[in-house]
This record gives C-alpha cells, structure tokens and sequence, in this order.
C-alpha cells in the first residue's frame, strides 16, 4: 500500500510540476517576448527625434549602445545598416517594413538572413518617408521557453524531495493504523483491535470490519455450540448411527455404532467395507445411494438384536449431486425377547389347555356309548370335574398374567395389611396342607402398602400353594410378615423338595417346570404371576433353595405409615 502511495503522490507531483511548468514558462516567455517588442518600439520612437538631426545608422546605434540600426527607403531597399557594410537584399516584403508604411511602429521576430542571428524588430515611418527599424538580439519564443528549463527542473526536483518526504509521512500514518489492524486481526485479537486512525473513512471501514468480525465470531461460537450439542447428542444416544457418502466412505459414526459394529480402535473414516463384510449390510448401503431406496433388516450379535434402518441421504456433508446414506441401528432385543415369549405362551398355554380338553372329550365319548356299568360313571364324573377345575384354574391364570404383562391396572388400590392378607390366605390353604401333612405357620406383624388386595391375594396364595405342594410329608411351612426400614417384607419357608442351581434361573419364566416337581400338579404360571406383582409395585424378588433342604422366596414391597 505504502508503494502505491509512494507513486500516485509522484505521477501527480510530476503531472502537477509539467503542467505548472510548462504552462509558468509559456507565460514567462510570452512575457519576455511581450517586453522585447515593447523595448524595441519604445527605442524606434525614442530614435525618430534623432533621426531628425542626424540620420546616420552608425550615429543612431551609438546612441542607442551598440542596438542594431537600419535606414530603407521607401522602396525598401537598405540604405545604412550599422552592423555591415556588406549589400542587402531589398526589404521591401519585409512585416516590419509593410506595416511601418501605413504610419504606425509595427515588430517582428525572425532570423536575419544577413547576420545570421535572431532578432526583434521594430520600425517606423519617417518624414522624408524612409524606414526607421531597430533590431534588438532576440532568441524568440522557444528559444526563451529553452531557458526557462533548468529553472523548471530545480523547482520540479526540490517539490518531488518535499512531496516525497510528506509522501511518506502521510503513508505511514494511514498505513500504520491499517498495519497494527491487520497484524491484531491475523492474531484473533478482536477484543485489542483500535479503529482510532485520525481519518474519518478509515475509521469508518475498520468500524464496519470490527463489527462484522464480531457477528462472525457469536456466531463461529453459536455454531460451535451447536455442533458440541450435536456431537454429544450423537455420543450419548444408545442407537448407533453412520453417515456414508456417495462412495460408502464414513463421514460420521457415533460411539454406539462403533461398540455395536466393534469398530477397531483406530478406526476413523474408513470404508464401510472395512467395519462389516455383511452382504446385506453393504446391499442396503448400494440401494440406498443408488436407487434412491430404504432398508430395514435385523442383525443379531452374541448378546443384542438390532433392527437396522438404512435410508438415502443429501445434503452438503455427503454431496449437493449425489446420494449418501444414514444407519441407523436401534436395540430391539427386548422387542424381539417379548415376541418370542408371547409366541411360546401362545405355543405353551395350547399345549397346556390341550390335554384337559383331550381327557375331557375321552371321557365324553366313553360317557356317550351309554356301555360303562354304574360304579364307573362315578369316577368319570368326578374325573370330569376335576379336569374342569384344572382347565379354568389354567385360563384364569393365563387371564392373570396376560393382565399383568399388558400394564392393565386393577378397579382400585387401597391401604393394605400385608399381615391380615397372609392370615386369611394361610387359613383357606390350612385343609390343604392338614391334607398333605404340612404345619402351616404364620408369624406376622401389621405393616401397611398402598395395593389393590386382590394382587396381594395372589401372590400369597401362589408362594403359600407352591410351599405346600412340593414339600415333604410332615414337612412345615414358615410365613413371615414384618417392617424392614421403608418396605413391607413376606418370607415364605418350606422345607420341601428345593430347587436345582441350575434351574433357579428359570423358575420365574410361563409354564416351566422344574424336573424335580414334575409329578406335582400345577400350570407352571404361579411364579411367573408373582414375579410381575412384585415388578408392577416396585418390589423386589429373591430366592434360596437347596435341593432336599428347602426353599425360602423373600419379597419386599414399599410400605405405607400406619
């Protein structure tokens, strides 16, 4: 900048000096020219009062010191010359000479062809009717535009050394503001930056600079901002999710993606290829970015199932021209877990269901052919009753469950003693167990939930059945209600068969069964509907059991202040 201000401050001084120059020395030798002339007329007139006395050109120049002095006669020949003897040519056509004639001083400016120098002329018409001219040494007009020149140089020199010295100092004090806002604005100094600079435009530019540059700074920062909450948005969602470009190359991939696909450690921006050699994986990836299409598909690893959703995708992080493609991968283990449970409930409750009915149209059919002597029908009938009985003993637990896995809610709840409920069931289940030679025992103190009675009701009555029906003759069963800090706690103890290690994990599940307690009759859903009682109060379910030894399950439940 300061280099371009160098040379426009000269090319104008230059441009300003030629003109002034040129123009100060036409001036100067118009003037001169102008003031000859008027010398060499005044002199001609000053002569004609001599001429009167003494008309001799000699006499006349030595008056005048040495001025050129030439006599013609009316014909213009020359008469006198003072400067040469030598013969002249008529000067009959000369300008001075034709307009002297008509009565009046009249100059010129020529060379003489005589002399061979350069002379301003005047003359003048006398009384015997001879010319009177005087010729004063005159270079003329360009000769004294010549002589102007060193005088123009001097002064064109000494203004460019001035204007050169200002040049510079008035560079400098526009350039240094200019300089320090450059340096400070290729440092990010924004908050240090100074628009003071001594002139108003420049001020006003930096001004303007300034405020742009602190608009772009909020909002550098509110994109940044934004692309942090992105970013953690995209870090901390549990579905896995990957952005590819036209060419299957990955753009983005967040930590679950990479966890699900089991990424390397090292692995950034790769291909797809290069996470997963999964044919289905990369053919939804090639329908997607080539014909525009989307694909769902399941991908099952060693403990998850994921449902995989691959979709086209433009914009400016894949290309404004072609496709890419979003993944997304959402957890549907526990969707797919309850498919497969619902579908072996349907599976299990027909299987279950299924040999009642077939007894109970076996015995129909024997009751139909009207052939079975009279102390059978007895049997028959009560076997039928006894089938019927198990059959909606089986439908209403099926209802049971399937309320309870549905989330549907009971009429009402209300304040409960958990320790009244267990006495009441213990004492319906009392010929039950006087039956199998069981001593039922119930210890209990008041303790309040907030529950509808009749789930309570269940759940004791399945924990307190199950106690009795897979003890030992002459066996015991402990019930136990008490307050333990904020929950209410029911612990039922048998002393019957127990459970294998083995099989703990699964007693909880429809319709299993374990080995040892095959023999006794039962639907396999008991616990399955205490386990989701306790889950739908917030309770909590545990379990000890050694085969031979017994079997204790501990509940707590959130209580309620009397």
């Amino acid at each position: 900048m300061k280099k371009a201000i160098y040379i426009r401050f000269l090319l104008i001084i230059f441009l300003t000096a030629l003109i002034s120059g040129t123009v100060s020395a036409l001036f100067a030798a118009a003037g001169e020219e102008r003031q000859v002339r008027e010398d060499a007329s005044m002199l001609c007139t000053s002569l004609t009062y001599q001429y009167e006395t003494h008309p001799d050109a000699e006499y006349l120049s030595e008056v005048l010191s040495g001025v050129r002095v030439t006599i013609v006669d009316p014909d213009g020949d020359v008469l006198q010359d003072s400067d040469t003897n030598a013969p002249m040519e008529n000067h009959a056509d000369r300008r001075e000479v034709q307009n002297a004639r008509e009565g009046y001083v009249s100059t010129d400016s020529r060379a003489s062809d005589t002399l061979g120098r350069h002379f301003m002329y005047a003359a003048t018409k006398m009384e015997d009717g001879n010319i009177l001219r005087v010729a004063l040494p005159y270079g003329g007009f360009w000769a004294g535009l010549l002589e102007q020149l060193p005088v123009f140089l001097i002064a064109f020199a000494v203004s460019a050394l001035i204007c050169i010295f200002f040049a510079v100092r008035f560079a400098k004090k526009i350039t240094q503001p200019l300089e320090t806002f450059t340096q400070q604005l290729s440092l990010g100094e924004y908050d240090q930056m100074s628009a003071e600079s001594g002139y108003y435009e420049i001020e006003k530019i930096t001004r303007r600079i300034q405020n742009l540059l602190h608009k772009i700074k909020e909002t550098e920062a509110e994109n940044q901002i934004q692309d942090e909450k992105n970013h953690y948005i995209l870090s901390n969602i549990e579905e896995g999710f990957i952005l590819l470009d036209d060419q299957k190359n990955i753009s983005l991939m967040n930590e679950s993606a990479r966890s699900i696909l089991r990424a390397k450690p090292d692995f950034v921006h790769g291909n797809l290829m290069e996470l997963t050699r999964q044919r289905e994986f990369l053919d939804a990836a090639d329908r997607a970015i080539t014909k525009n299409e989307s694909s769902t598909f399941d991908l099952e690893t060693d403990n998850a199932v994921y449902s995989v959703h691959v979709s086209p995708a433009k914009g400016k992080y894949v290309d404004s021209s072609k496709n890419g493609a979003t993944i997304l991968l959402v957890d549907v283990s526990a969707q797919r877990l309850s498919e497969k449970q619902r579908s072996e409930f349907f599976t299990n409750a027909s299987h279950e269901l299924k040999t009642p009915i077939t007894t109970l149209m076996g015995l129909s059919e024997m009751l139909e052919s009207g052939a079975l002597p009279a102390e059978r029908l007895e049997k028959i009938y009560s076997r039928i009753h006894a089938e019927t009985v198990r059959m909606s003993q089986l439908i209403g637990d099926i209802l049971t469950i399937s309320r309870l896995e549905s989330g549907a809610t009971e009429d009402y709840s209300e304040k409960i003693n958990v320790a009244e409920v267990a006495a009441e069931v213990a004492a319906n289940a009392e010929p039950q167990a006087k039956a199998g030679d069981i001593q039922l025992h119930v210890e209990s103190s008041d303790v309040f939930v907030y529950a509808n009675s009749r789930r309570i009701w269940d759940l004791l009555s399945n924990l307190i059945d199950n106690a009795i029906k897979y003890n030992n003759p002459k066996g015991s069963v402990e019930v136990k209600v008490f307050s333990e800090g904020t929950n209410a706690v029911i612990q039922v103890q048998d002393t019957g068969i127990g459970i294998p290690a083995e099989e703990q994990s699964r007693i909880f599940e429809r319709f299993y069964r374990s080995e040892s307690g095959r023999a006794v009759k039962g639907t396999g859903l008991g616990l399955s509907i205490v386990k989701h009682i306790v889950k739908s109060y917030d309770g909590t379910i545990t379990l000890k059991s050694k085969p031979g030894v017994g079997t204790t399950f501990r509940i707590t439940l959130p209580k309620m202040e009397a």
